[in-house]
């Protein structure tokens, strides 16, 4: 079976079009100095820490212990007494918006700030 030019040139439009598209996806990502990680504990916010800096901090409440590490713009859960460990095993976050969660525990960090200055939606 031999490639024809009109099957060679639909190739290259989709290998061209998905490059693009995962490129501009990577690379809309924010990263800025000013981003925050939001710690909240049963659905209250318990801690905001500035992203920018290092440091090693545990939170105790009735339902369990999480420890997290801030480390050169990223965070991981480092350790928890969860059963699971899905959140110790959580990819480290480092983009506005991306988070980790220890349902065990009722835990959660996010990172927060610029989201880039776009508006998606206004509600009234």
């Amino acid at each position: 079976m031999k490639l024809k030019i009109g099957d060679i040139i639909i190739i290259l439009f989709f290998v061209i079009s998905s490059t693009g598209i995962f490129l501009s996806h990577t690379l809309s990502r924010v990263v800025s100095d000013d981003m925050m990680v939001e710690v909240v504990i049963e659905r209250e916010v318990v801690d905001r820490i500035p992203l920018n800096q290092n440091l090693e901090k545990t939170y105790t409440s009735e339902l369990g212990t999480n420890t997290i590490v801030i480390e050169d713009g990223k965070i991981h859960v480092h350790d928890a007494d969860c059963n699971d460990k899905i959140c110790v095993n959580t990819k480290e976050a480092q983009y506005a918006g991306d988070a980790i969660v220890c349902l065990p525990n009722r835990f959660s960090v996010e990172i927060i700030g610029d989201l880039g200055g776009e508006v998606d939606a206004i509600s009234e």
